[in-house]
């Protein structure tokens, strides 16, 4: 059994009909990892929206 795949043609539409769904604004996902909708949690000691990759 593999744990790691690529989904098919139904599948990717399935992710891609949730993903614009939940993250309508969204441009992107960084590394594979949902970035959780808690700004506070990405605002900088500079004052600035940051997300470390």
């Amino acid at each position: 059994m593999s744990i790691c795949f690529w989904p098919n043609v139904d599948g990717r539409k399935k992710l891609a009909s949730v993903a614009w769904y939940e993250l309508s604004n969204c441009v992107g996902y960084v590394g594979g990892n949902e970035i959780l909708q808690e700004p506070e949690a990405y605002f900088s000691r500079k004052h600035i929206y940051t997300v470390k990759v």
